[in-house]
């Protein structure tokens, strides 16, 4: 993670810490101010805390591990631990133009998935230096893009060849843009699923929805077994000459009564539909919650609000009902 921190791709972005070195006579920075990083505090399993607050010991143990790296050095002047890159890194500007020509904003993601499972997706196709994930400043979301770094330009360009598919999305691969300073600007923004993103998300037109199976009443199970009784004495006459058939006939429709059970995208759509334009349903089959984007927040209103006026006290979808819930940033 330390390393990460003082790489190209880390570095030449990070304005605190490049700014730090710079201000270093050695280009060595405090080993507990790289400590109290949110990402360190994770591995070190600390809570919030500051650099002065950080045990001497941990930070102790973290430069004993540092010490081993070829990439790092590990200082001690005599009052605090400071680590610093063993090679001065370029100019910012080149090394930042030499990390976009292998970098590519990458869509589209559930705004569920992890760095973690991006990062593991594609280092089992490909080799890649990092991972970003760009949230929404104002409302720290996801936005549903990646920022991936490959190991060249050349390795960049056979990924985004590759027809990659990840959860059922086929990804789109585009180039990075730095014209609006040093903000990463998108075209991949611009798309159907995610244009305006930032703007949406806190008006209301994204609604979180939660599945929950509804339990047939025993009234039903008994009418509905009564008139299986009734159908099986019609047919008395022709019991025996039937029953293989009438066997196989039920294991088929209890295997295709199973599958039909479960809700899917097109499910979801057909219902939410009935209240407005739904521009996108961020849902995998078996889960048991998920997120809805209407068109208009009018929209995403009257859904809710049938939700909640219904006599179930949410909307039906097959044998579940839906609870809603808006999303306001």
């Amino acid at each position: 993670q330390v390393e990460f921190y003082f790489s190209d791709s880390n570095l030449a972005n990070d304005a605190f810490l490049l700014r730090s070195i710079e201000e270093s006579a050695d280009g060595l920075v405090s080993l507990s101010v790289i400590c109290a990083f949110t990402r360190m505090r994770f591995h070190l399993r600390l809570s919030q805390t500051t650099p002065e607050t950080i045990p001497k010991g941990v930070v102790a143990a973290v430069a004993d591990v540092l010490r081993k790296s070829s990439f790092l050095k590990v200082s001690d002047d005599g009052m605090c631990l400071r680590v610093g890159r063993v090679h001065e890194m370029q100019k910012p500007e080149e090394v930042r133009a030499e990390v976009d020509a292998r970098s590519l904003a990458v869509s589209p993601f559930s705004w569920k998935t992890t760095r973690e499972e991006i990062e593991a997706f594609f280092e089992s196709n490909c080799k890649i230096l990092s991972v970003r994930v760009p949230r929404h400043p104002a409302v720290k979301a996801f936005s549903g893009y990646a920022i991936v770094e490959f190991a060249s330009p050349e390795e960049a360009q056979r990924a985004s060849g590759m027809g990659l598919n990840f959860k059922g999305a086929d990804l789109k691969f585009q180039s990075k843009n730095r014209k609006r300073g040093n903000s990463v600007c998108l075209e991949i923004c611009d798309s159907d699923c995610f244009s305006s993103f930032r703007d949406d998300y806190v008006k209301g037109l994204l609604v979180r929805f939660k599945l929950t199976k509804i339990e047939k009443g025993a009234q039903q199970e008994s009418e509905k077994k009564a008139e299986e009784e009734k159908k099986d004495e019609e047919k008395e006459e022709d019991k025996s000459k039937d029953t293989e058939d009438k066997d196989g006939e039920a294991k088929e429709k209890t295997e295709k009564g199973t599958q039909s059970d479960a809700v899917i995208r097109e499910d979801l759509k057909a219902v939410f539909q009935q209240y407005g334009s739904v521009k996108f349903v961020d849902f995998s089959k078996g889960e048991t919650e998920g997120y809805i984007r209407f068109e208009t927040p009018e929209d995403a209103g009257k859904a809710r609000t049938a939700a909640v006026i219904s006599d179930e006290g949410g909307l039906v979808i097959k044998d579940y009902l839906a609870t809603l819930e808006a999303l306001e940033g």
